[in-house]
């Protein structure tokens, strides 16, 4: 979502980035990938987004639906982008098991080898001067790593989990959530210690996003609910959303606004309130990839039996 919650930004397995309002009104739809979307990324003002693709490539865009810089280099492709906190950089992690930085022009600043098989998820330390990366531990258990910005290697997390598919710092950057292939989330210090565990989902977790101050954390998952935790790993609420699995969710910056988007091509919106924790009932329900007359008559409910 952008940093107002009004756009909002969905990449689907048709090669586009469509772009809507969250009334549910497409604004553009931005092609120029080959394959699929893997992952997207808002730029901290709002006025760009970067896709990632499994063409190998990355494009920044504004949102009137132009290219202003594509990123290649990369010999695989590209599961996870992420724009630094100041917006002056992107970071990208691929399946060649590099990590790359990028400026916003398309140049390289940096590659770093990862030493993480099948790398699915990147993002920025909170004040910009590091990245951790996380994937597939393979025989080498290693599955999440952290370096600075010239590529220094700060940290390493060996045997967490198998595979870490999501990574996501708390704003103060004190803790490190890791969505678990036991479909649990891990809670980690930058150090590596494990000090929360949160469990509750029946499938795998892929995807989670803090609220601004931390505290909360809101995951989804397979088994196609979404979950709002506190970080002593307390349910708060649960949200049945999306029968065929939650692929994606969200916090708007505004922390306004939960998103999540499925395999079933739908995508769902609630109002989010901490006072009361979760708005009862859909906002705003749209199938994001279809015409509004393909979604099941089923689905337009599924999130109001909470």
């Amino acid at each position: 979502m952008s940093k107002d919650s009004e756009k909002i930004a969905t990449g689907s397995y048709d090669n586009t980035v469509k772009i809507w309002s969250r009334e549910g009104e497409e604004l553009a739809t931005l092609k120029g990938h080959q394959r699929g979307i893997s992952s997207l990324s808002f730029s901290p003002d709002g006025e760009t987004v970067a896709s990632a693709s499994a063409d190998g490539t990355g494009i920044v865009w504004n949102l009137a639906g132009l290219g202003n810089a594509t990123l290649t280099g990369h010999q695989d492709q590209i599961y996870s982008i992420s724009y630094s906190p100041d917006g002056k950089m992107l970071a990208t992690a691929s399946l060649d098991k590099t990590i790359k930085l990028w400026n916003l022009r398309g140049q390289q600043l940096l590659t770093i080898p990862g030493g993480i098989d099948d790398l699915r998820t990147v993002t920025f330390r909170p004040d910009g001067q590091a990245i951790a990366a996380a994937g597939f531990g393979g025989e080498s258990q290693v599955v999440l790593k952290i370096w600075n910005l010239e590529g220094k290697e700060l940290q390493k997390i060996e045997g967490l989990c198998s595979v870490v598919r999501k990574i996501s710092f708390s704003a103060d950057g004190k803790i490190i959530a890791a969505t678990c292939s036991d479909n649990t989330v891990k809670l980690l210090t930058p150090k590596g210690e494990v000090v929360g565990i949160i469990r509750g989902h029946q499938g795998a977790v892929n995807s989670l996003s803090f609220t601004l101050d931390g505290k909360i954390i809101a995951t989804g998952s397979d088994d196609g609910t979404v979950k709002i935790w506190n970080l002593d790993g307390k349910e708060l609420v649960s949200l049945a959303a999306i029968r065929e699995g939650v692929m994606d969710v969200s916090l708007s910056p505004d922390g306004k606004m939960l998103g999540a988007v499925g395999r079933d091509r739908v995508g769902m919106l609630w109002n989010f309130d901490l006072e009361n924790l979760l708005g009862r009932g859909c906002d705003v329900v749209h199938d994001y990839l279809q015409s509004s007359s393909d979604v099941k008559e089923g689905d337009r409910g599924i999130c109001e039996g909470f």
